[in-house]
C-alpha cells in the first residue's frame, strides 16, 4: 500500500511539473511539437517501465520513470473556443477517464498472452499515436484564439 503511494505520489508529482511547464514550451515552440514531445516522453517513459521492470535492483530508476510519465501528461490542448474551454477540456478528460474503465480489461488480456509488459506498453502505443494525431490539428502558435461571446 505505501509503495503503492509513493508511486503515485511521484507520478503526480510529474504530471504538476508538466502541466506547469507545458504551456511555456507551447508558446516557444509551438503546440503540435510540445504536445508531441510530451507525448513521446510519456511513451519512452512507459517503455522504459515495461522493459525493466524485473531488471532493475534500483527502485529510484523505476521512479524516475514513473515521474516522466506523469510529466508527460502535462500535456493539453487548447483549439477549443476560449468561451467553451473549460467545458471542452473537462468534458474530454472526463471522457477519457470513462473510457479507461474499460483499459484495465484491455490490459489484462493483453497481459495474459504477452505479460503485464505487455499490456502496459499498450499505453505507449497510445502516447505515440497522440503525439502525432495533434498535426491533424492547425498550429495555434502565435494566434489570437477566438473568443467566443455569450448572448
Amino acid at each position: 500500500m505505501i509503495k503503492s503511494a509513493i508511486w503515485m505520489l511521484v507520478t503526480q508529482a510529474g504530471g504538476l511539473l508538466g502541466y506547469l511547464s507545458f504551456g511555456f514550451a507551447a508558446d516557444k515552440f509551438g503546440r503540435r511539437p510540445a504536445y508531441s514531445v510530451y507525448s513521446f516522453i510519456m511513451a519512452a517513459s512507459l517503455i522504459m517501465i515495461t522493459l525493466l521492470w524485473n531488471v532493475v535492483v534500483y527502485p529510484a530508476v523505476l521512479l524516475s520513470f514513473m515521474f516522466f510519465v506523469g510529466f508527460g501528461t502535462g500535456m493539453f490542448s487548447e483549439l477549443y473556443p476560449t468561451g467553451i474551454r473549460n467545458t471542452a477540456m473537462g468534458s474530454a478528460f472526463n471522457l477519457a477517464r470513462g473510457v479507461q474503465f474499460f483499459t484495465l480489461v484491455i490490459i489484462a488480456v493483453v497481459a495474459e498472452r504477452y505479460g503485464l509488459g505487455g499490456g502496459i506498453s499498450l499505453a505507449a502505443v497510445f502516447a505515440v499515436l497522440t503525439g502525432i494525431w495533434i498535426w491533424t490539428f492547425p498550429e495555434t502558435k502565435g494566434l489570437k484564439l477566438k473568443i467566443v461571446e455569450r448572448h
